[in-house]
């Protein structure tokens, strides 16, 4: 058996896709509201706590590799559709 490497895009693509109609169906259950307004005191609190957290010197090679780790398989490939002066 050949051990598939997904991306990071590939496998947030892939939590996306089971989350969302995890949440469409807490919606239709508990109202939009409600079930919106969890998750937005929830991703809040997530961000707090990155913020109050201890910060470091960049570490720039460290991002580089995260970056080409994310790029793998051109998620972060893009075409110019347009251009105008």
């Amino acid at each position: 058996m050949t051990e598939t490497r997904l991306s990071i895009f590939e496998r947030i693509r892939i939590a996306m896709t089971e989350m969302v109609p995890v949440i469409r169906a807490m919606e239709a259950e508990f109202g939009e509201a409600p079930v919106k307004r969890v998750l937005k005191q929830k991703l809040e609190q997530d961000i707090e706590t990155a913020r109050a957290g201890p910060c470091r010197q960049p570490d720039f090679d460290r991002a580089q590799k995260t970056i080409d780790i994310f790029a793998e398989g051109g998620a972060l490939d893009y075409e110019v559709l347009s251009k105008t002066d």
